[in-house]
């Protein structure tokens, strides 16, 4: 089965990379404040994806992250995760991504100071 690369790792990035049946995404450290910021999107090919995503962020106090994702543009799923832990790993969100399907993937802050949180998702590429 071909497989279509979009991105090479270069580091933090929002585009999905693929390796033989396998397929990444690592956002980078994201800043972000009370406005919606993107920290993935991208546009699969002529196949679908199996993927898990793992959210992580330092916050403070009232620094209250929301993580949501959209599929072509409507929300699927959104988690709000409190302030105050020094670090906190969003439970792994496992999902299907359907073929030639555009995903984004956006972090809020509840105030308007810039916090930093990164994204990673994994998963298999199946045509």
């Amino acid at each position: 089965m071909a497989k279509e690369q979009f991105n090479t790792f270069t580091g933090g990035q929002k585009g999905l990379t693929t390796v033989g049946d396998h397929a990444y995404a690592f956002s980078g450290s994201v800043a972000y404040d009370n406005t919606e910021t993107t920290a993935l999107e991208f546009q699969t090919g002529k196949w679908y994806v199996v993927a898990t995503a793992h959210i992580e962020y330092v916050g403070t106090s009232g620094d209250d992250l929301t993580t949501k994702m959209y599929l072509n543009n409507v929300q699927v799923w959104e988690t709000y995760l409190p302030s105050g832990t020094a670090a906190v790993e969003a439970f792994p969100v496992d999902f299907v991504i359907p073929h030639n399907t555009t995903l984004k993937l956006t972090f809020t802050n509840q105030d308007d100071t810039i916090q930093n949180a990164f994204a990673i998702l994994k998963g298999r590429v199946y045509s």
